[in-house]
């Protein structure tokens, strides 16, 4: 998949699951359905 600036991806509950780091998943507490991410081209 080419990710291209300026659109909105979601991203698959396999894949946290895959990479198994607990911390990316923070956000998904206290009632929010999805976690959000900015990324940022350097």
């Amino acid at each position: 998949m080419k990710v291209q600036t300026g659109y909105l991806y979601h991203i698959k509950d396999e894949f946290f699951d895959k990479i198994n780091n607990k911390g990316l998943m923070i956000n998904h507490e206290n009632g929010h359905s999805r976690p959000s991410y900015l990324a940022i081209k350097e």
